[in-house]
């Protein structure tokens, strides 16, 4: 049993604006050791973090929560607080531990809230449950038990079933086995309110083309009291516009809102516009409103969404990342490959068999950027926006590209690569027309290499936590992770989009563009020229050009354009949009291209290593517009058949049975 020192009898337990206990833990130090203000813990399991590294006092890794906040995994316990670091204790290590309050006085209150942040991150199956008890202690029941899903930030419950009572205490109670870790900071216990609309968030886009804009938002329900109607209200400096919803909101429940009127917009205009909820009997109107300014431009650009993945082949901790492999493959044979661009990012953590695409400085400015902040592998930085988990779930990368596909891309890309063979090197050029007035953007290249491979080095084989069945079905197009052992020998993995340069660096140059962009001007760049290493494909290299917004490391648009490709040097492929379907497929025998043409186009059949397996030309006929694809003794399997005309280039998935 841990000694804990009282630094005073008397707890804050006063009820100014409705507040009746608070403990932030800023209190106390992990130097100190001691928990603050009456706060015990039934061994030394739960620890007080040290807010000038973010290590807790098991010794777990800094980064696992930073004292600033600034990673969403931080769940927004900052400085001082508690944690239990199951991660830290190391793996065979179990925990069983509680973190117990003082004696708190309900005996006055009706109805009453408890909240704090915390950081719940999940590996296996922790226990994580708020326990209470009205008789100082001698006994103790369940109020709450989180599941096993990891979750961060604000949490809301309403114990007004605890209210009336004299000798109450909270309890949080965690069972782990090298799971992660569970964090708690900024407790509140007030007195509840009835009605409290809060407007929660708005996903207004920051810019959009000219036109129509939705008002969209999410609404909660801070107060025990439920309410069945509310009127959202915006107004842009033009006159309110107010819409009714008739949606039942009980505690702590919220609605994503889309109002009924939508904003008329000019192009390049700025418009700020505030966003009101209100309902009957709103204890607190302080929390109604929130602010958004959108920036309209003069066209919508062609928007390609960025996939950074974050992977590991041959070390110890790539055996998680076949399912990395199987749901970005998902993306790249989907109909939305043409609007995203992938770059696979090697990292080496772990013992065992070097990963022998490790990137080192890519990888670290992924894990350690001022902003958006991988932790794992699998994972993937989506347009720098947002960090990703990989789950096993079959669409779930495709899911995630839905959510930021919408997004306004600022500027057309076009990407220009041209390749000296005999000086194996590189140039690029790049043009972006504008769609906004823009200022202060960075540009940076990457170059990856497709279908990377090596049959007798294992440093290109993949770890597989798969193999057997033990974690559930997980296949490639190429791969059966379930039979393909562990590790997979090098022989079977062609590894995609494996990033082999970034020019500049991670965040780009400012000097590619100048420090003020006019909407509907096109402005180019050429990078600094890149010899390709002598093992390296230059057949498979792609050339991806980012458009970085520096003052929040925001990836507002991509496009690349393959380096050494058949009769595309120097060509920006732009998805063709045309009626090009392809039957049956599946198709066990003949398959048919049905296309309307007005030149000649070509027909490629590509393997999913990336190899030519056929091309075929097509000629445009006045009398129809189906043609067979000569498919001949071609083996079963999944193909990209690609159709090139004198306008681009478009993608389809094909399966021959």
């Amino acid at each position: 049993m841990k000694n804990i020192t009282f630094f005073s009898a008397t707890l804050f337990l006063t009820c100014l604006n409705g507040q009746i206990f608070i403990e932030d833990f800023e209190s106390t130090s992990a130097s100190n050791g001691n928990f603050p203000n009456g706060w015990t813990s039934s061994n030394n399991e739960w620890t007080i973090n040290d807010p000038t590294t973010g290590t807790p006092g098991s010794g777990g890794a800094a980064s696992i929560v930073e004292p600033t906040g600034a990673n969403p995994n931080s769940g927004n316990c900052t400085n001082v607080y508690a944690i239990v670091d199951s991660d830290g204790f190391g793996q065979g290590n179990s925990q069983n531990t509680d973190l117990t309050s003082p004696i708190i006085d309900l005996s006055a209150y009706s109805s009453v809230v408890l909240s704090f942040n915390h950081s719940f991150r999940v590996y296996g199956s922790p226990v994580a449950d708020i326990e209470y008890s009205i008789d100082s202690g001698q006994t103790w029941s369940l109020f709450y038990s989180y599941p096993s899903v990891s979750s961060y930030g604000l949490q809301l419950h309403d114990i007004s079933a605890l209210a009336g009572n004299a000798n109450v205490q909270i309890r949080f109670h965690y069972e782990g086995n090298y799971d992660w870790w569970w964090a708690i900071d900024d407790i509140k216990i007030e007195q509840a309110k009835g009605v409290d609309m809060q407007m929660t968030s708005l996903s207004i886009p920051s810019f959009d083309g000219a036109g129509s804009t939705d008002i969209t938002g999410v609404v909660t329900n801070l107060g025990v009291d439920t309410v069945n109607s509310f009127d959202v209200i915006w107004n842009d400096g033009s006159g309110p516009q107010s819409a009714t919803f008739n949606v039942p909101l009980g505690f702590n429940q919220s609605y994503s809102f889309t109002h009924t009127t939508p904003i008329q917009t000019t192009a390049i205009q700025s418009y700020n516009i505030s966003v009101e909820v209100s309902a009957q009997n709103d204890a607190d109107s302080t929390n109604n409103i929130l602010t958004h300014i959108l920036e309209t431009g003069t066209f919508r650009p062609f928007k390609r969404v960025l996939f950074e993945d974050q992977t590991i082949g041959a070390n110890g901790f790539g055996f998680w990342s076949p399912r990395g492999i199987v749901r970005m493959e998902e993306i790249m044979l989907s109909n939305s490959a043409d609007s995203v661009e992938i770059i696979s990012i090697h990292g080496n953590a772990g013992t065992g068999t070097a990963d022998a695409m490790f990137y080192a400085m890519y990888q670290d400015s992924c894990f350690n950027n001022s902003f958006v902040t991988a932790n794992a592998w699998p994972q993937s930085l989506i347009d720098r926006k947002a960090v990703k988990n990989v789950p096993n779930g079959v669409g779930a990368s495709l899911a995630q590209f839905d959510e930021f596909k919408g997004d306004f891309g600022i500027a057309d890309i076009d990407v220009y690569p041209t390749y000296d063979a005999t000086a194996r090197s590189l140039s690029v050029k790049t043009d972006l027309k504008f769609a906004l007035n823009m200022s202060q953007l960075n540009l940076a290249l990457v170059i990856t290499e497709d279908s990377v491979h090596d049959d007798n080095d294992m440093g290109y084989s993949q770890q597989n936590a798969y193999n057997g069945g033990l974690n559930g079905p997980m296949a490639s197009s190429s791969v059966n992770f379930t039979t393909a052992g562990n590790p997979v020998p090098p022989s079977l993995m062609y590894f995609r989009n494996v990033a082999r340069k970034i020019l500049p660096s991670f965040s780009g140059t400012r000097a590619a563009l100048p420090a003020n962009m006019q909407a509907d001007s096109t402005y180019s760049y050429t990078f600094p020229s890149y010899t390709v290493p002598p093992s390296y494909d230059p057949s498979q290299l792609r050339a991806i050009v980012l458009l970085i917004d520096p003052s929040n490391g925001f990836v507002y648009n991509t496009n690349g354009a393959d380096v050494n490709g058949p009769s595309n040097i120097g060509q920006w492929e732009e998805a063709l949009d045309i009626d090009f379907d392809v039957y049956p497929n599946p198709s066990s025998a003949r398959v048919f291209v049905r296309i309307d043409l007005s030149s000649s186009a070509t027909l490629t059949l590509l393997d999913l290593k990336g190899q030519k397996v056929l091309e075929q030309r097509l000629e445009p006929s006045p009398f129809t517009n189906i043609h067979e694809l000569h498919r001949s003794e071609l083996a079963k399997g999944v193909y990209l058949l690609r159709l090139r005309t004198s306008e681009g280039l478009a993608t389809r998935k094909i399966v021959l049975e």
